[in-house]
């Protein structure tokens, strides 16, 4: 859990981070929206409900891409709630969604209002249909999530550079990824590839780039490999 420690205001709190599910609920007093829904709804619903502390409205499912680990309960999740699903029209239009849920297009390198929240999509680099990172900001708060990314490109470094916290991928080491027995030689080079995602080494140079901005920064690393 991530808050601000001024006025405690904004609130993160990873629900999960990694290959098989991801999920970040963002919180204040007015609302609050989670990026990604990748359990299911019943499970994304019990664990807001354990977690959240001002109880408000959820406005936003904002979504990185359509990979099932990313959009499990997102379509559920937004009926139930009446939330609006928010993503690229590429996203969207990947995406099995029932006609009753509230779709909301936010094209790369657009923002948005919702609620308290100004949202930021940027453009990323993965093997899926139109997928972004999203900067978020709340009062004087700016929260930054980018995973799934097969290098980082300049929208990504500029879209993080003012973030207080950072979200953001670490997914393998690239020696243990070319000596693992189990995967195939195409799923490597689809982890390794420039739409796949992040080594650690890729990671280390994006927070040295980071650490040139003067002001505190907190950082997540996200979607790390299980293997």
């Amino acid at each position: 859990m991530w808050t601000t420690d001024t006025d405690g205001a904004l609130r993160v709190k990873a629900l999960a981070s990694g290959s098989s599910a991801n999920a970040f609920l963002v919180e204040s007093p007015q609302g609050k929206v989670l990026v990604d829904a990748g359990l299911s709804a019943r499970r994304l619903s019990d664990l807001i409900r354990h977690y959240e502390v001002f109880h408000a409205p959820l406005l936003g499912i904002l979504i990185t891409h359509e990979h099932s680990d990313h959009v499990a309960g997102a379509d559920v999740l937004a009926r139930q709630t009446g939330a609006a699903l928010i993503g690229t029209p590429g996203t969207l239009g990947a995406m099995r969604i029932g006609a009753k849920a509230d779709r909301q297009p936010l094209a790369a390198g657009s923002t948005r209002s919702l609620g308290p929240f100004e949202i930021h999509a940027f453009p990323t680099s993965h093997d899926a249909a139109d997928p972004v990172g999203y900067h978020i900001s709340c009062g004087q708060w700016r929260v930054g999530v980018a995973t799934d990314l097969g290098h980082c490109t300049p929208e990504v470094l500029a879209a993080l550079r003012d973030t207080h916290l950072t979200v953001v991928e670490a997914n393998h080491d690239r020696g243990r990824l070319a000596a693992n027995r189990d995967y195939s030689t195409m799923l490597k080079q689809r982890i390794a590839g420039d739409r796949g995602h992040l080594a650690n080494e890729q990671t280390a140079a994006l927070l040295q780039a980071l650490a040139e901005d003067d002001h505190d920064r907190w950082v997540w690393l996200a979607h790390l490999s299980q293997e």
